[in-house]
């Protein structure tokens, strides 16, 4: 499976890994399904390491993204979101997501090239 998440409770993290290709369909259904979670609380930030990925994701997978987390918001309150990519491509992807978001959901999120650098911004080792 090209991405699939984890709920850390006692961390309260949740973390999403992609590999591979990663199509719409695989990343739609990937955040819908943690963001309908039962286990997943408010505060939870989310590490998404998507350094791994080969992007086959379109501008359309990233209107539907946003579509989910704007029907979800509700639930994630004061949480983070840190996306980790390696590709230029990813990371432009993924600076989308993070415009359009911030544009209508005003979330605490940011894109990092450095998997470090994302978990001390989280704050988690």
């Amino acid at each position: 499976m090209p991405m699939m998440y984890t709920i850390d409770e006692e961390k309260s993290l949740v973390r999403v890994l992609g590999t591979g290709r990663v199509t719409d369909e695989e990343m739609l259904e990937c955040v819908a399904s943690f963001r309908s979670d039962g286990r997943l609380e408010p505060d939870m930030n989310t590490l998404a390491d998507m350094r791994d990925i080969e992007v086959c994701f379109t501008s359309d997978g990233v209107a539907g993204m946003l579509d989910i987390m704007e029907g979800t918001a509700g639930r994630r309150s004061a949480a983070r979101a840190a996306i980790v990519v390696s590709s230029d491509l990813a990371f432009g992807m993924a600076r989308m997501l993070e415009i359009q978001a911030t544009d209508r959901l005003d979330p605490s999120f940011q894109v990092f090239r450095d998997m470090a650098a994302a978990c001390q911004w989280l704050g988690v080792e």
